[in-house]
């Protein structure tokens, strides 16, 4: 009987366990599809008999989503009374009132639930999430402050940032963040990505000033802390302030004794920022601090290249200027040697030479020695490859111009230099007047390619299509094709006499606005700044709705900057172009150089 009665009681609760079992099953089967109704019957069941925390949650679900509220309230409560350590019970009863409109009621549990905060951070980050999902903004914040109070080894820093952010408390927001990446490096690149969602530093002065301030205060609170140096000085490379940001970067080379590798890096930035007082100041540094080390040959190389990015950006450079970079060529390659560290360089002065020292064919013949050094990187023969190709095509040698570009097309079908290589070869086709041929490749290249030269692609094919495929006479623009190349020879008399014959020929002729700029560019080499401005000006006037209206307005406020200083007309040109043509290709440009030359000093580079 005993042995029965056992038998009967271990059945009992299999059934038991069984139906259980199957019930949880039906529950979770209508939740996940959404019948909530039906669910709802089975989570009443398996909370009564298990009343913990995954079927309150469930159950809570159900009646929120068929909008029992009364059901749900008196499930929270419940939930409060079997709990003696009830905290996020308390939000759940706040947010049933708040839907209820129950603003006394609501109030009342939101203080409960602060009153409660328990020492568990997984606990805290999940109602306070569930806050932030309700826009309850301001409690979420009280209670992230709370726990930090706490100190439970995390101080909820990067939560309470985007609290402050959403509620625009800037000053708080910007300490909050500085906080986060003071304690850990790891956040830095989200802490970066967030100030600039929240912030618009780069434009608005006094946001800007309010996190320099911000980091500023907390270098000096935290003078041995690297990452606030380090994200201070990133805020000054998104501001384009290299000056200060040297003074950083310096400090932390020395203080951490890293060998002078970052002020190497931050003068490649300013470098090519064209911020070249402040590259010069940190190779100064370099030379200086480290005269013996590895780092030397980089510093020689890279100082000669800069030195020569500075020439490029001169409108008329002196004859000391000149000599200047080319002994700093010398210095380098004498000191490096011609081999594979020195190739790219040994490129850039094959460069020098065509423009500025004993011209093409030395220029030729150096670059074919850096295309024969062993073991070369095929990036970087390909890419002298390219440069001989451009003397060869400005020499008249276009048969052997476009088979160095052919090669280097074929060598990187899928890499950014074959675009290159191929735009070249149409712009060879184009100037040879193989125009379908031309335009072909160019339509291949307007997209699949950087933006960069995207836009030339369409910018020459546009040209082909409204003057070749729409025109049965093919004349204007072989002439006009034909006097392009000569520009580009240097052949500046045969240049005149074909557009001179073409304005002759076909006056009103489509190709009219292009002839201009023709001329411009022609004007430009030959240091003839006034007349260059001439033919723009005659652009703006004569064509402004045309393809060049907006780059003649760019390059008439460039010539006005750098050659012609005048800074009013320069800033005149650069608002035009804004106001006027708010899809140019140029406006980023344009908008920066003319805050700049209005006097917003805070933003100059």
């Amino acid at each position: 009987m005993r042995y029965l009665l056992s038998f009967l009681l271990i059945l009992g609760f299999c059934s038991f366990s069984i139906a259980q079992e199957s019930d949880r099953e039906f529950a979770e089967f209508y939740f996940k599809n959404k019948e909530y109704s039906k669910a709802q019957l089975y989570f009443v069941k398996l909370y009564e008999e298990q009343p913990g925390i995954y079927y309150y949650n469930r159950l809570l679900d159900c009646y929120l989503e068929t909008e029992n509220w009364e059901e749900a309230v008196e499930l929270v409560k419940k939930q409060i009374r079997s709990n003696n350590n009830a905290f996020s019970e308390y939000f759940d009863l706040a947010l049933l009132y708040r839907r209820l409109k129950d603003e006394k009621r609501f109030e009342k549990s939101i203080e409960k639930g602060l009153s409660s905060v328990p020492n568990n951070r997984g606990q805290i980050s999940t109602v306070g999430r569930k806050l932030e999902d309700a826009a309850l903004y301001q409690v979420a914040q009280v209670l992230y402050e709370i726990a930090q109070e706490k100190n439970l080894g995390y101080a909820f820093n990067l939560e309470l940032a985007g609290l402050y952010g959403v509620q625009g408390q800037t000053k708080k927001m910007i300490a909050a963040y500085i906080n986060l990446v003071a304690e850990n490096p790891a956040y830095a690149s989200s802490v970066q990505s967030a100030l600039i969602r929240y912030l618009d530093f780069t434009q608005d002065e006094e946001q800007a000033e309010n996190l320099k301030v911000g980091l500023l205060e907390a270098i000096q609170t935290y003078p041995e802390n690297r990452n606030i140096a380090e994200l201070l000085i990133w805020f000054y490379y998104q501001q384009k302030k290299f000056g200060p940001a040297f003074a950083q970067v310096r400090a932390l080379d020395l203080r951490y004794k890293e060998n002078g590798r970052r002020v190497l890096e931050f003068a490649q930035l300013a470098a090519r920022n064209k911020e070249f007082y402040a590259a010069y100041q940190a190779y100064d540094y370099l030379e200086k601090q480290y005269p013996e080390e590895g780092i030397r040959t980089q510093v020689l190389m890279q100082k000669a290249k800069m030195a020569y990015l500075e020439l490029s950006e001169s409108a008329v450079p002196d004859t000391q200027t000149i000599n200047q970079v080319r002994d700093a060529f010398d210095a380098a390659i004498s000191e490096i040697g011609k081999n594979v560290n020195s190739a790219s360089l040994l490129i850039d002065y094959a460069d020098y030479t065509l423009k500025y020292g004993a011209g093409p064919n030395a220029a030729k013949e150096l670059l074919k020695e850096v295309i024969d050094i062993p073991s070369l990187y095929k990036k970087v023969q390909a890419l002298a490859k390219l440069r001989l190709a451009d003397i060869l095509l400005i020499q008249g040698d276009i048969w052997n111009a476009a088979l160095l570009y052919g090669q280097v097309d074929k060598d990187f079908k899928e890499d950014e230099l074959g675009a290159e290589a191929r735009l070249r070869n149409a712009k060879v086709a184009f100037y040879t007047g193989d125009f379908e041929w031309s335009q072909a490749q160019l339509d291949v290249l307007k997209s699949g390619t950087s933006e960069l030269i995207s836009n030339d692609a369409i910018e020459l094919s546009l040209l082909i299509g409204n003057n070749f495929n729409l025109d049965t006479v093919t004349e204007p623009l072989e002439l006009y094709a034909a006097a392009d190349l000569a520009v580009l020879q240097r052949k500046y008399g045969e240049a005149s006499n074909l557009l001179d014959s073409l304005a002759g020929k076909y006056p009103n002729h489509s190709l009219s606005d292009e002839i201009l700029m023709v001329r411009y560019k022609m004007a430009m080499q030959q240091k003839n700044f006034d007349l260059a401005a001439s033919f723009l000006q005659q652009i703006i006037e004569e064509y402004p709705f045309d393809l060049l209206g907006d780059n003649a307005i760019y390059l008439l406020a460039e010539l006005y900057n750098k050659q012609l200083k005048d800074k009013e007309k320069a800033a005149g040109l650069y608002e035009k172009l804004i106001k006027d043509y708010p899809g140019s290709l140029f406006i980023i440009d344009a908008r920066k150089k003319f805050r700049t030359l209005r006097g917003d000093k805070y933003f100059e580079g």
